[in-house]
């Protein structure tokens, strides 16, 4: 009895000193990657982040020139940039893991799924590489320069190139399942939903396409170019476009909601001027920012102006990121701001220094904002956010905590040495109890 008593005691001690590693190991709270342009498929450019503050730089690495905004996925930061590669980063630290060179600037944005990351370049060519080595799996050309950023779905790839097609490949090898031709280049980057792909073209029109035959399902024509990507939210498509005018430089902007559906307008918003930036919905809003310099939050259902901020910046304005209750916009004259989703209140802002410029749209991702810039020599890629709390040393400098971390096959090592000890120490008192063996 005593022994069945002690070995059932051992046992609980061993499992209770094993049991909170179990579970810091496999109760961690999932990350929400940015993986694609826009975040998610329908573009919503929303994050269940923790928000950043954006006031402190983590660290800036130099030289490097991306013009694509990022993805941000499993800690490593990926990238296209002016100097014709395509770069992979530690998001953590910076350093950089390897980078990839196409023979012209990429300013698509990367989207990465299942250890591949897929992106355009100004080559003609959209690119499949490893994501761990950077190495090139396919390759497939089109008839003119990407600037579209993919959007990958049930194993399929789509994009926009300027001659003027939208196209469907299998992500396997790149072989072409579809393309749909419009009357202009597609600078716009395709959602897809419900077995739809929704872009826009130079040749005015919004498009619905169907995503498995690349069939026409309706398009809605505008006054002008459709250099944005549109935003699909509760059965409703958000848009921006030219209005008026045959050049797209000073005329009036128009801001389009339309019906999934059948492509019928809900509603429109003229703006001061136009605008190629997207756009992030959330809470039932509109947050978008125009080249007047001004950024408005618009009730989604009807159209309505909830509040509009006077950034003071002019120059290229990207589309925004909404995090927890915040929003964050970059500016080209090297200003990004922090506002208050709800109130559109002034929270924090991030300065660079004064010959750069900001050169792609913000990301958010595990607690930290990622964003680059450009100057005549090259550009940054920053990372803002809060440093990690140093914890606090008890008197005499020694820690009455111990922290480590442990993978599933330390675990099982550990349980299996535990079983052990316990069925040694429980056969030498039952060896205590019964006397020797015949055979001693």
């Amino acid at each position: 009895m005593k022994t069945g008593v002690l070995g059932a005691l051992l046992t609980v001690l061993l499992l209770s000193l094993f049991i909170p590693v179990f579970q810091t190991a496999t109760g961690a709270e999932s990350v929400d990657w940015w993986p694609m342009f826009l975040h998610d498929l329908n573009h919503s450019s929303y994050s269940t982040s923790t928000p950043p503050d954006i006031s402190n730089a983590l660290w800036a690495v130099p030289d490097l020139g991306v013009w694509s905004s990022p993805a941000v996925v499993d800690g490593k930061l990926y990238g296209g940039s002016s100097d014709c590669k395509v770069y992979c980063l530690n998001a953590n630290s910076g350093g950089r893991s390897w980078y990839f060179t196409t023979a012209a600037s990429v300013r698509s944005s990367p989207a990465v799924s299942n250890g591949k990351v897929y992106i355009g370049s100004g080559d003609s060519e959209i690119y499949s590489l490893n994501a761990t080595t950077g190495a090139l799996i396919w390759s497939f050309t089109t008839g003119g320069g990407i600037y579209s950023s993919p959007a990958i779905a049930d194993l399929r790839l789509y994009l926009g190139s300027d001659d003027g097609s939208a196209y469907c490949l299998d992500t396997s090898d790149g072989t072409l399942i579809w393309n749909f031709t419009t009357g202009g280049s597609i600078r716009s980057s395709p959602a897809v939903t419900d077995g739809r792909i929704y872009v826009g073209s130079w040749d005015h029109n919004v498009y619905c396409l169907n995503a498995t035959t690349g069939v026409l399902i309706w398009n809605h024509t505008t006054g002008n170019l459709v250099d944005s990507s549109p935003v699909v939210f509760d059965g409703r498509v958000y848009v921006g476009a030219a209005d008026s005018g045959s050049v797209p430089f000073g005329v009036m902007g128009m801001f389009f909601c339309l019906n999934a559906t059948n492509g019928e307008v809900i509603w429109k918003h003229s703006t001061g001027l136009w605008f190629t930036s997207s756009y992030a919905v959330a809470y039932s809003r509109v947050y978008m920012g125009v080249e007047d310099r001004m950024f408005y939050c618009l009730d989604a259902l009807t159209g309505a102006e909830i509040w509009d901020y006077a950034t003071g910046y002019g120059g290229d304005l990207y589309p925004p990121v909404v995090a927890e209750g915040r929003v964050y916009i970059g500016f080209g004259g090297g200003a990004l701001y922090c506002l208050d989703a709800t109130t559109g209140a002034f929270v924090s802002s991030y300065r660079m220094s004064t010959d750069e410029y900001v050169s792609c749209s913000p990301v958010v991702a595990d607690g930290k904002l990622y964003i680059a810039s450009r100057y005549y020599t090259g550009g940054k890629v920053y990372a803002l956010g809060l440093r990690p709390t140093q914890p606090e040393q008890p008197v005499g400098g020694k820690s009455t905590t111990i922290g480590f971390e442990m993978s599933a096959t330390d675990l099982g090592y550990l349980s299996t040495v535990a079983g052990i000890t316990v069925f040694i120490v429980y056969a030498r008192r039952r060896k205590k109890q019964t006397g020797p063996s015949l055979s001693e």
